[in-house]
């Protein structure tokens, strides 16, 4: 299966994951695998960015869940941005606003992140 996403490193320690144009049951288990690798890898703190997901079910939102609990109990940092309006609705009728750190700007999302990384690389020192 072609999928198109993106890991791009920001810093040493905050990545970006670009979301593909549909996240569901066909490829979420290649994307949730694709995040962990690089979580195993160290990478601990994420801004997903979710301008380009225009259809997600809830395979989509397992994922994120998975990723979210993995990253939370390591002591990193995940947070949603720019979802697009199919998106938004999905996480507000399944709660998951609540959960989550959603940002309407993808800038103001990985200052974030960055902020949340270096507080905790403050902290393990």
């Amino acid at each position: 299966m072609n999928l198109s996403t993106a890991t791009s490193q920001l810093t040493n320690t905050v990545s970006l994951f670009t979301m593909p144009e549909k996240v569901v049951l066909k490829n979420a288990d290649l994307i949730r695998g694709q995040l962990m690798a690089e979580i195993e890898r160290g990478a601990l703190h994420w801004t997903i960015d979710l301008r380009l997901t225009q259809r997600m079910d809830f395979s989509g939102l397992v994922v994120l869940i998975a990723v979210w609990k993995r990253v939370e109990k390591l002591g990193g940092t995940m947070v949603l941005a720019e979802p697009t309006s199919a998106v938004k609705a999905l996480l507000e009728s399944s709660r998951l606003y609540e959960l989550f750190e959603v940002y309407e700007d993808i800038n103001a999302a990985t200052e974030y992140v960055k902020r949340q990384s270096l507080r905790d690389g403050a902290r393990s020192c």
